[in-house]
């Protein structure tokens, strides 16, 4: 069973289930009779009677996967009981993580079991936390009274070591660590990126440092849970109406086809989001942010029934890819990371040439005036920084 507990009343969305190789989705009443509002408006509209089913085994509609346990949340799930990891189904790997994901739904076996939303640990377990999540990374199960403390990761998003946090004023955040395959001190450079991003006019969520004993922790505040607790959905997650793959939805998955969601979603904005889609696109152009893939852009609903474009999230530099080339693909020449493929695709985004360049021309500035001091600020070491200078990619002169 699918829940929703939007507006803060928990109410059954509809019913989802594996069958052979397909998996099926339809909504139930009385929220089909209720007018309440697509949790996929595009591949999922609000229809009586009607079953959406998948056209790859074992694969659920992506909207669902958004809350469920992803490459991290999977690795813990392995770690803390291999036996059940091995015969689980994309059903129970959100069953076990529900209550934790992003956005508002929630899941159970069955229409009698209601199921509850959790919060993460507390501040003060963070070091704890750590050092489970580092046990798991290396391949080494956590201790029994650590295990606890990573239930909260279990549906986090991404790759990176990472467990949720509830801090003393009831605010929810996500703790990211640094991993072992990092090449640089990924939460100090990762501040100072959403820093910057916020002083080049993206709507970043908002971060901030947190020292531990042997290494920092970058603490994001989670979007979907600034003003209650709000519907998610990821543009992967909405693009996934073909071939529903796990992994890469395709060719036609661009940063012009993020727009192109948006302009179909319900909700005032339209016109300043798909403008900031744009911004976003230049500034992963610019610091060499190419692990911008359609899971790391999304949109939240509200009560109402209204999207807008979230807040931007893992926005950084990417050190494992020295390439150019983008998750997303960036205008006409596909995923190359130059500014005349960001040009040459600029009408898909509502402006002009003229408006195009004067966005790149002014971001160029506000980066090389503030990256190098935030990067000081967040206490970066001298060969950090200047990897993540080096990593930029300014735009030509004239442009």
């Amino acid at each position: 069973m699918v829940w929703s507990d939007v507006g803060g009343r928990l109410v059954r969305v509809g019913r989802a289930e594996i069958r052979g190789r397909s998996s099926d989705f339809f909504y139930v009443d009385p929220y089909a009779d209720e007018d309440r509002p697509a949790i996929d408006p595009i591949n999922l509209p609000l229809k009586r009677r009607t079953v959406y089913t998948t056209s790859a085994p074992g694969i659920l509609w992506g909207v669902l996967n958004d809350a469920g346990p992803d490459s991290w949340g999977q690795k813990v799930l392995k770690a803390i009981d291999p036996e059940w990891f091995g015969r689980a189904t994309a059903i129970d790997y959100l069953i076990k993580g529900s209550g934790y994901g992003v956005g508002s739904l929630m899941f159970s076996e069955s229409p009698d079991i209601k199921p509850k939303r959790r919060k993460g640990i507390q501040r003060a377990d963070i070091n704890a936390a750590a050092e489970a999540a580092h046990a798991v990374e290396i391949g080494e199960v956590p201790r029994a009274q650590l295990r606890l403390l990573l239930q909260s990761s279990v549906s986090a998003g991404g790759m990176h070591p990472k467990v949720a946090v509830s801090d003393a004023d009831g605010n929810e955040w996500l703790a990211k660590f640094k991993s072992v395959e990092d090449v640089i001190d990924t939460p100090r450079v990762e501040w100072a990126s959403m820093q910057l991003a916020r002083l080049c006019d993206i709507d970043a969520a908002e971060v901030t440092l947190s020292a531990m004993a042997e290494r920092s922790a970058l603490l994001v505040r989670r979007f979907d849970r600034e003003d209650g607790i709000e519907h998610y959905a990821s543009a992967h997650g909405l693009f996934n109406q073909r071939t529903l793959s796990a992994k890469r939805v395709g060719t036609w998955a661009s940063y012009a086809g993020v727009a192109q969601l948006r302009r179909q979603l319900p909700g005032q904005g339209v016109t300043a989001d798909v403008r900031q889609i744009f911004q976003r696109m230049v500034f992963n152009v610019m610091i060499g942010n190419t692990d911008d893939h359609a899971r790391n852009h999304g949109f939240v609903m509200n009560a109402a029934g209204e999207w807008r474009l979230s807040r931007a999230f893992d926005v950084l530099p990417n050190f494992k890819d020295q390439h150019r080339d983008h998750a997303l693909e960036v205008g006409p020449r596909g995923t190359e990371g130059s500014y005349e493929n960001v040009m040459d695709g600029v009408a898909q985004f509502g402006l002009d040439s003229s408006q195009g360049a004067r966005i790149i021309r002014d971001m160029a500035e506000r980066v090389r005036e503030n990256l190098p001091r935030l990067l000081t600020e967040a206490r970066c070491a001298a060969a950090d920084r200047d990897v993540v200078m080096a990593r930029c990619n300014f735009p030509p002169v004239g442009l």
